[in-house]
């Protein structure tokens, strides 16, 4: 059997038969140039689109996930047992939560929705500040660390909120 045959299936031969390459041919040939500079622009706006969505849903779970290593380690320190463990995944989840809040405001910056960067935004500025605040306070590192992750899940849980209200 020779390689491409009729008789031969693969991926791009079952979907690109010779009837749909024949149709677009047609279709394709028969725009103006107008209609063609058009029918790409559809595409590419199509792909900027789904590229979008794909980047707000990834900032998203970022957000989402490193709260939650982030409770799980704070669950997990105030057993006493288990903060040898709590307190490196609360330092872990805060970054991760931090980088989703970070590529949230980058999003809304790029959108011009300067509510919802000012909302993510200062929810940062707020975390760093609180975290400097709390590294100078004199307590010691156990409290501290406790403390900052503390405060950490508050602002983002009143980002939540926030989010929440505004979409319903």
């Amino acid at each position: 059997m020779m390689v491409g045959s009729s008789n031969e299936c693969n991926c791009s031969e079952a979907y690109w038969n010779e009837n749909y390459r024949e149709d677009f041919i047609n279709y394709y040939s028969n725009l103006n140039a107008q209609e063609k500079i058009d029918y790409f622009n559809a595409l590419a706006q199509g792909r900027q689109a789904f590229l979008g969505g794909a980047y707000d849903l990834t900032a998203h779970l970022l957000s989402t996930i490193g709260d939650a290593t982030t409770l799980v380690g704070y669950g997990l320190t105030l057993t006493v047992v288990g903060a040898p463990i709590g307190v490196p995944l609360m330092t872990i989840g805060k970054g991760i939560s931090m980088t989703g809040s970070g590529m949230s405001a980058m999003s809304s910056f790029s959108q011009g929705n300067y509510g919802d960067l000012a909302i993510h935004g200062g929810s940062i500025i707020l975390g760093r500040s609180a975290s400097k605040l709390i590294s100078n306070s004199g307590m010691s590192s156990f409290s501290q660390n406790l403390l900052d992750r503390n405060t950490s899940l508050k602002i983002s849980g009143v980002v939540r909120l926030i989010d929440f209200q505004k979409s319903n």
